[in-house]
């Protein structure tokens, strides 16, 4: 590294709209089943469940930046 150059990395967290309408209705549908009835639920359903659930969870990114005191940060990727 020369001089006063600084390497950072960020941790970004998001969280983006991953289901369409059809899966937030079936996760809604089937959460509704887990919480009503849960021994009438099919394993292969709450193996889908999980699969939407897992898709609403927030995502997070690294980015790594190099700057100095002299010019703005540059993204490395």
């Amino acid at each position: 590294m020369e001089g006063s150059q600084i390497i950072y990395t960020i941790t970004m967290s998001s969280f983006p709209d991953m289901l369409t309408e059809d899966e937030k209705n079936e996760l809604k549908a089937l959460k509704n089943a887990i919480d009503e009835h849960p021994w009438s639920v099919h394993q292969d359903k709450m193996e889908r469940f999980t699969e939407l659930f897992v898709k609403t969870l927030p995502r997070q990114e690294q980015k790594t930046f190099l700057t100095d005191k002299d010019s703005s940060p540059t993204i490395l990727e």
